[in-house]
This record gives structure tokens, sequence and C-alpha cells, in this order.
């Protein structure tokens, strides 16, 4: 598995062109502002170059289907805006649409859109409790349009994370105040005024107290990954022919085992490599501590499951609230990472470890598991712009 991960790793740096790619970021707390930044893979500069206005704070943002348009999820009412992308640094704002029935006045902290028809889009309400759903329809364009459809979880439900599944024909939830992940489904016609949103299962967590935060569902359709918030892990659920998840098989650590007080940490973000390759994972330190966050990325064999830990290295800063990653649409190894309130944004790199130096020692370690930890890569902050506004930086999104 090794060498076949080296060769991998070798192929896309020497066949990578460089380039200037160009990202937004949005802000978690006011002023409202989304910013456009740019990333020269070459130089390995990060800068920004536009703030720009936007409708109110942003913790999620994401593109459509074709990147012409920018969906803001609201933290203040639930409601979702919606910005024509008219080039790499300048948005549009063309609707607000405010939430509705059981989501009205409620908080957004995700937003999901569908890349297949009919082309919808997805919140879903924290911190609870009653949490709600909504999915909005969309103009030929991409603009937003209206809310077609709200639905309920349970009581003690606060939904933070959302992801489609193979088709865009299962919504997960992650349930973080009642440790469950929940599937909905709706046949092939999604938010449709014929067909309600229906739950097709929920697998709440053995373990109560995990607080799963965001997920990711393989395109195979067989498995998902969560990230814990409060477990501070990476746990692997397996999911059945109709798309539910069912089991466990399997649980990393995303802090060293030799943590005397994991309530110091709360883990954050999951998210897959561009080609499916690797999972990237990060867990923040509480703001009024010393200690620095963590990022870790696990390689993923062909069925999408966890094979090899390849590196856990302590992140520059605590990381704060967000710390929030967003692989590259061009290249495995490079991310993006997100720090609210210290307002900044970084590239980070997966590369070889130097092995005379031995500068990743936490790579060499035995997780809680046994597992051995590969202590040939390494991941290196390579570039970072700050934005010190007081409310950057939420989740970033590559436009090219």
């Amino acid at each position: 598995m090794l060498s076949y991960i080296l060769v991998l790793l070798s192929a896309l740096i020497v066949s990578a062109t460089a380039a200037v790619h160009h990202l937004f970021v949005g802000n978690l707390s006011p002023p409202f502002s989304i910013h456009a930044l740019e990333f020269d893979d070459q130089a390995v500069t990060l800068k920004k170059t536009k703030t720009l206005p936007a409708a109110g704070t942003h913790p999620w943002i994401t593109f459509d289907r074709t990147k012409s348009n920018v969906y803001g999820a609201s933290f203040s009412n639930a409601s979702v805006a919606s910005y024509s992308v008219l080039d790499h640094s300048t948005l549009r704002l063309d609707a607000s649409i405010n939430s509705t029935d059981n989501c009205d006045n409620r908080t957004a902290a995700y937003v999901q859109s569908s890349s297949h028809p009919p082309y919808h889009v997805y919140t879903g309400s924290w911190p609870g409790p009653q949490a709600c759903g909504q999915a909005l329809s969309t103009y030929r364009n991409g603009t937003l349009k209206e809310v077609i459809q709200t639905w309920t979880y349970k009581n003690d439900s606060g939904i933070h994370g959302l992801a489609l599944g193979p088709g865009d024909r299962i919504l997960y939830s992650a349930d973080l105040n009642g440790d469950a992940v929940w599937a909905h489904g709706a046949g092939t016609r999604w938010g449709g005024d014929d067909r309600a949103m229906a739950v097709k299962g929920m697998f709440n967590m053995p373990k109560k107290g995990k607080h799963p935060r965001h997920l990711v569902a393989h395109p195979n359709g067989e498995v998902l990954h969560v990230v814990m918030e409060a477990g501070n892990e990476i746990v692997e659920l397996e999911v059945d022919r109709r798309g539910v998840p069912v089991k466990e098989t399997g649980t990393w650590s995303l802090i060293p085992p030799t943590t005397k007080n994991t309530s110091d940490y709360w883990s954050a973000e999951v998210k897959y490599s561009h080609n499916h390759r690797y999972l990237w994972a990060t867990a923040r330190a509480r703001q009024n501590s010393t200690n620095t966050g963590f990022i870790t990325v696990f390689a993923l064999g062909r069925d999408g499951r966890v094979e090899d830990p390849l590196a856990r290295v302590p992140t520059t800063t605590t990381g704060g609230i967000a710390n929030a990653v967003a692989p590259a649409p061009w290249g495995d190894e490079w991310v993006a990472m997100a720090d609210v309130p210290k307002g900044y944004v970084q590239i980070w790199k997966l590369g070889r470890t130097n092995e005379e130096n031995h500068g990743n020692e936490l790579a060499r370690k035995e997780d809680r598991l046994g597992k051995k930890w590969n202590g040939t890569f390494t991941a290196t902050a390579v570039a970072r712009v700050d934005i010190a506004d007081g409310g950057c930086c939420a989740n970033i999104i590559w436009y090219d």
C-alpha cells in the first residue's frame, strides 16, 4: 500500500501544472463580507484580491454545480443568499431567501447544493432543539428561487453538517446534538411538490456524547466518514443498499494518544481530496488554551475505506472556531484551511518527511487503537494570508 501511495503522490507532483488559483472565503461574524483570494502554486504565495459585501454572516458557503453561483447560509435567521459569480474575484447578490415554516427564525450552519436535476439547495438548523431542514429551488441560471419544503428531525436534534450521496438521491445529516446520522430520500424527484422528504433511516452513534459535526459520503455509496466534535475522532460508517448507514467499521483519533485532557479539543472538519485518495480532517484546540489544533491525513483504498493514517501534524494556532479545510480541485496534495477569530487562511501541502531530521514525530507514534502511523509523510503550512477584520475566516471554496 505504501509503495502505491508513493508512486501516486510522485505522479501528482510531477504532472501538476503551475498555475494561479482563485478562492472565496466567508465571514463567520460581522462585518458581512466574502473575500476573494489568489494562490500561486509556483511562487507558493496567497493573497487577498478583493473584499465583497455579503447579505449576512455565512458560516458556510458553497458553489452550484457549474460554479456560476455561490450560496451562503446565515447564522442569524437561517436565510440563504445567492450570488452570481461574475469572475474569479467578483460576486453579485441576486437573492436572499428567508426560512419558512419549521425553519422560521432558526440558524443555519451549513448549506449543500445538488449537482443533479432539479438542482436544489439544502440547509439544516443548528443548534436546535427541534432542528429542521429545508430545500430551496433554483432558476435555470442557478439563482435561488424559493423554499419548497421543510421537515423536522427529533426534539433534541441540532443539525451541523450535510452531505449528498451518489446521484444526490440521499441527503445525510450530522445531528450534533442528537448523536445521530440521518438519511433522507425522496426517490428521483428531490424535494418535488408531489413527494415529501422521507426518512430512510437514522443511525444512532453507539457511544453518546461524541457529537457528529460534519460528514462526507464516498461516491461509491458504500461508506460515510464522520468527524466527532467531542469524540475527537473520525468514524467510518458502512452504508447499505438503501443508502442508510448501518454500522461503524472503524474509528481513528485526531489528537495524540498522550493527550491528558481530551476536552481541551473539539474536532471540526472532514473532507475528501479531489480524487478521493485521501481524507483530510482537523481538530481544534479550545480558544482559552495554549494548545494547537491538529490536521490529519488518511489514505483511502479503492473501496473508499481508510487504509493508512499518513500524518497528524500540529496546526499553527488553536484553530479557533473554524479550522475548516477545503481540498484543492486540481491536486490531491493541496488543501486550504481557515481560522476564526485569528482571521487567516492557510495553504497546506502533503509531502514526504525528511527522515533524518525527524520532522514528524507524531506520525511515528501509535494511536490509541494500536495502528502505526506512517512516518513517510507530513503536512506543512506553506502559505498564509491574514484578514483581520474581526469576522474572518469561515470555510473556503476553490473557484479554479
